[in-house]
C-alpha cells in the first residue's frame, strides 16, 4: 500500500477527475470529503441514471460506484459507460455479500474491486495503481485481462478469495487464501478444494452444497458459516459467501471467506453487556416503583399490573424481544407523572371535580418532561407522553390517532383501562373484567387500535388472569 506521503504526492500531481455513485447519503458524504481532498474535480450521483447523465457530459477521468442503486444499478450503469468509452477505469465498491456482483464486474472488466466497509486508503492506493496502468498499453487480450483482474481484485481485501472448478479442482487461491488457511498459491492449485479446507467428518455434507455441470447448488447465492480447516489441522467458523461463473464451457465456483471467529468474540460481550445494561434499568425501574408506593399504592400497583398485561398482549402479537422489553419499562413508568399530582386527589374517596379531573390529565405530559432528556435507547418519553391518545384522535393530550401512536402506547392504552376497570379505585369498587373487555371490544377501531383489541382479547380467552 502507498504511504500517505506518496498518497498526497500523486494527488498533487495528477489533474483527475472522480465521478462517485453512490445512493446512501451518508456513505456518500463521507467518502466524498475523503475524495475532494485528493483530486481536483470530483462529481457525485445519488443513481446510475444520474450517474450516467454526469458521465456523458463530464467524461470523468475515472469512476467509481456502487452496484444496488434506484432507478438504475451499477452494473447497467458500467455497461453503458463502456459502449460511450470502454477504456474508461471503473472501481466497484458493494458489499461482502454481494458476491454475484463480482462476477458480472468481472464480465465486464472492472478495474478494482472495493468491499464495503471502504478502506479509504485502499480505495486511493487502487486508483493511483489503475491511473498509472491507464498510460500503459491497452492490447492485453480478453483472459489476461480477466487474470490480471482477479489478482487487483484479490491484493486490496483481506478476505480469502477462492475459485474451484465443477470437478472441486482449485483453480484460483489469493493471499487472503493463503492467509486464513495456511497453504500457499503452489500447494492449493489442482487440490480438491473440500479436501484442503472441510474438516474430514463434514467433507460429504460440503460436497453436497457444491454444484455439478449445471452450475446450480444448495449454498451458492448465499453467505453462510461453515467449520472450515486449516492446514495445521486447527478447525474455526468461517463465514461464506458463493456464487457461480460460467468461463468457456466450463462452470466455476468463485468463493470468498473471512475468519467468523472475530465476530463472534466481538459480537459476545457486546451481547452480555446489552443484557446487562437491560437488567440494570429494569432494577432502576422497579426501584422507582417501590418508591411510588409508599405515596400512591394504587398506582403503584397498577403500573405493575399494566405492565404484566401489556407484555402478554406484545407477545400475542408476535411482536420482537425489544419491543416486549420496551413495553414493560415503559408501562411500569407509564403514571409516573401523577407525583406532580397532589396525593389527595389521587387518593380521594369521592369522585373529582372537573378541575381536579383535568390536573389528573396532567400526568402524561409530566412524565414525559421527567424522562425527555435520559438518553434512553428507545422514545421512553414519547410513549408515556402518548399512553391516553385514542385511535380515533380523541384522547389526550396531543390528539394523535391511529399509527400515528407508537405501538407500545397503543398497547399501553388498551392494558391501562381493561387494569383500570377491573381492578378497585379509591372512589368505587371494580367494575368487572367482564365489563372492561365488553368496553374494549366495543370500542375497538374507535377509541382503540384493533390488533391490539383482538390480542386483548386472545389473552384472556386464554385464561390470563391479573
Amino acid at each position: 500500500m502507498l504511504k500517505m506521503d506518496d498518497q498526497k504526492a500523486i494527488a498533487a500531481t495528477v489533474d483527475v477527475s472522480v465521478l462517485y455513485v453512490e445512493d446512501d447519503d451518508k456513505v456518500r458524504e463521507g467518502l466524498l470529503r475523503f475524495l475532494t481532498r485528493r483530486f481536483k474535480t470530483v462529481y457525485t450521483a445519488r443513481d446510475g441514471q444520474e450517474g450516467l447523465s454526469i458521465f456523458t457530459v463530464k467524461m470523468p477521468d475515472i469512476v467509481i460506484t456502487d452496484i444496488k442503486m434506484p432507478l438504475m444499478d451499477g452494473i447497467e450503469m458500467i455497461k453503458q459507460i463502456k459502449q460511450i468509452n470502454p477504456d474508461t477505469p471503473i472501481v466497484v465498491t458493494t458489499a461482502f455479500t454481494e458476491v454475484s456482483y463480482l462476477i458480472q464486474a468481472i464480465e465486464l472488466r472492472v478495474d478494482a474491486y472495493i468491499k464495503k466497509p471502504i478502506n479509504k486508503d485502499d480505495l486511493f492506493d487502487s486508483i493511483s495503481k489503475i491511473l498509472k496502468c491507464v498510460t500503459r498499453s491497452k492490447t492485453d487480450d480478453t483472459l489476461l485481462r480477466n487474470n490480471e483482474l482477479l489478482r487487483q481484485i484479490s491484493a486490496f481485501p483481506v478476505d480469502a478469495i477462492i475459485m474451484a472448478d465443477e470437478a472441486g479442482k482449485v483453480y484460483f487461491w489469493n493471499k487472503g487464501a493463503q492467509r486464513l488457511f495456511g497453504y500457499t498459491e503452489e500447494e492449493a492449485l489442482e487440490m480438491d478444494i473440500h479436501t484442503l479446507v472441510a474438516p474430514p467428518g463434514r467433507r460429504d455434507k460440503a460436497d453436497e452444497g457444491f454444484f455439478g455441470k449445471s452450475g446450480i447448488g444448495a449454498v451458492l447465492g448465499k453467505t453462510t458459516e461453515v467449520v472450515a480447516r486449516r492446514k495445521s489441522g486447527t478447525e474455526f467458523p468461517v463465514e461464506l459467501s458463493l456464487s457461480t461463473l460460467r468461463y468457456g464451457d466450463k462452470w466455476y465456483a468463485l468463493g470468498t471467506a473471512r475468519d467468523a471467529a472475530p465476530k463472534r468474540q466481538t459480537q459476545l460481550p457486546l451481547q452480555e453487556r446489552h443484557e446487562q445494561l437491560k437488567r440494570m434499568l429494569t432494577a432502576t425501574v422497579e426501584a422507582i416503583g417501590l418508591a411510588l408506593t409508599g405515596r400512591d399504592p394504587f398506582t403503584a400497583n397498577h403500573q405493575c399490573r399494566v405492565a404484566r398485561l401489556s407484555e402478554a398482549i406484545v407477545a400475542e402479537m408476535d411482536l420482537s424481544e425489544d419491543v416486549i422489553f420496551r413495553i414493560k419499562i415503559a408501562a411500569m413508568l407509564h403514571d409516573i407523572g401523577k407525583l406532580r399530582v397532589p396525593s389527595e386527589i389521587l387518593t380521594k374517596p369521592a369522585g373529582l371535580t372537573e378541575v381536579e379531573r383535568a390536573l389528573v390529565k396532567t400526568h402524561s405530559m409530566a412524565g414525559y418532561e421527567m424522562l425527555k432528556k435520559i438518553d434512553f435507547t428507545f422514545p421512553l418519553a414519547d410513549i408515556i407522553l402518548q399512553h391516553h391518545e385514542k385511535h380515533n384522535g380523541s384522547g389526550y393530550p396531543l390528539g394523535l390517532n391511529g399509527r400515528n401512536i407508537l405501538v407500545e402506547a397503543r398497547v399501553l392504552n388498551v392494558a391501562d383501562v381493561v387494569e383500570a376497570m377491573s381492578s378497585p379505585r379509591p372512589y368505587r369498587p371494580s367494575l368487572g373484567l367482564e365489563m372492561a373487555l365488553g368496553e374494549i371490544a366495543a370500542q375497538k377501531g374507535i377509541l382503540y387500535d384493533p390488533d391490539v383489541v383482538e390480542a386483548c382479547l386472545s389473552v384472556f380467552e386464554k385464561d390470563y388472569r391479573f
